[in-house]
This record gives C-alpha cells, sequence and structure tokens, in this order.
C-alpha cells in the first residue's frame, strides 16, 4: 500500500471492545487491542505522510445474531441467574442484518468515509450523518479513551504533540 500510495484496510472489531462484560475477558481484550492498533497504525501513517491516502477504520459490523449470542447452557443459569435475566434481554438487541456490515465496508474502502481514519465505527449508526459533521466535529469521538476525575487527560493527541515537539 505504501509502494501504491494508497488503500483501506476494515479491521472488523466489536462493541465488546468498548465494554466491561462478564465471560467474555479473552473476546473483548482483542476486540479491544484491534480498536486501539487500528488507530496506532493510522497515526503512524499520518506521521509518515500516509494517512490522506491510506486508511484504517475499526468496524464494528452491529448487533448481528452469531453463534455468541446463543441461549446460555443451564449449568451457567443455575450458578448465575442474574445474568441469566439479562443475557435474554440483551439477546433481543441482536437485530441487524450482515448486509449492514458489508455496506458499511464499501462505503468506507471508496473513501468517502476518510473522516473516520483511525477510528472506531459502529455501522448501526448514520455514516453519511457523522461523516457530513466533518472531522472538527468528531474530535475525541468515536475512539477509546479513559477520563480521569481532575483533569489528567488520556489524550493521544496530546502524547503526538509531544513527540512532535520533541
Amino acid at each position: 500500500m505504501r509502494g501504491r500510495g494508497e488503500g483501506c484496510i476494515i479491521n472488523i472489531a466489536s462493541r465488546a471492545g468498548t465494554v466491561t462484560l462478564p465471560f467474555a475477558g479473552a473476546y473483548s481484550i482483542a476486540k479491544c487491542g484491534l480498536i486501539r492498533a487500528t488507530a496506532c497504525w493510522q497515526a503512524e501513517l499520518e506521521v509518515d505522510g500516509f494517512g490522506d491516502k491510506i486508511h484504517l477504520y475499526a468496524l464494528h459490523p452491529g448487533a448481528v445474531k452469531t453463534d455468541m449470542v446463543l441461549p446460555i447452557e443451564d449449568k451457567v443459569k443455575r450458578k448465575y441467574p442474574e445474568i441469566t435475566a439479562k443475557w435474554a434481554t440483551f439477546q433481543k438487541a441482536f437485530r441487524v442484518r450482515p448486509e449492514v456490515c458489508g455496506q458499511t465496508c464499501a462505503y468506507l474502502s471508496t473513501g468517502r468515509g476518510k473522516v473516520l481514519r483511525g477510528r472506531y465505527w459502529d455501522c448501526e449508526q448514520d455514516i453519511g450523518h457523522v461523516v457530513a459533521a466533518g472531522e472538527e466535529a468528531l474530535h475525541g469521538l468515536y475512539d477509546l479513551k479513559v477520563d480521569f476525575l481532575g483533569g489528567l487527560p488520556n489524550d493521544g493527541g496530546t502524547a503526538v504533540a509531544t513527540m512532535e515537539r520533541q
């Protein structure tokens, strides 16, 4: 891609990488890492001057019902009854068709969504509306972050600016 000077990489992430879920640690950690890796790799491309030509995205395909959301086994129901009730409600939210992810991938690969490059994107949102808002409106959005009491920002932009000054 660097040789051609253009390209698009779409990593399939998950909302699980942005939330804390009991019994989904390995999956959540992997997806969180993929979201952060996408942002880091895009930042590296930006520093190397390829950021406008090569773009990466971490994409949540939406709440698509797969085998991962199968009903809970009886032994788990007995041991964790409070989670069982929440799980039943959670399963009902999985109504997104896989085609939504495919359409989003096609849209992003055309380059029309470049304001989202390096960011996490959830296919259930209206991409046209968000892209139309522009890059300035997206500052601090669609990215993993931690906010601290007392105003200690954990802002990647600050880290990059600090590195550029050195």
